[in-house]
C-alpha cells in the first residue's frame, strides 16, 4: 500500500514538473526617439501636442508605443 501511494506521489510530481507554464506572448511596444538641441521645458509644450495627436490616433503611452525624449540643454 505505501509503495502504491509513493509511486502515485512521484508520478504526479514528475507529471507537475514536466508541464512547463508558458506566458501569453507579448505584443510588440514600438519605440520613438526624440532628439533636440533645445531644453525639455522648452519642448514641454510640442511632446504634450505630440503625446496627444497619438492618443487620438490610437497609440497609447506605455502600452504599444514609448517615446524617448532626450534634450542637449543648448550646449554646444
Amino acid at each position: 500500500m505505501n509503495q502504491k501511494l509513493i509511486s502515485a506521489a512521484l508520478g504526479a510530481i514528475f507529471l507537475a514538473l514536466s508541464m512547463s507554464a508558458e506566458a501569453q506572448p507579448t505584443r510588440k511596444v514600438f519605440r520613438i526617439g526624440f532628439l533636440d538641441g533645445s531644453t525639455a521645458s522648452g519642448m514641454a509644450g510640442v511632446l504634450d501636442a505630440f503625446r496627444q495627436e497619438l492618443n487620438r490616433l490610437g497609440w497609447t503611452e506605455g502600452k504599444n508605443i514609448t517615446i524617448d525624449a532626450r534634450f542637449g540643454e543648448q550646449k554646444k
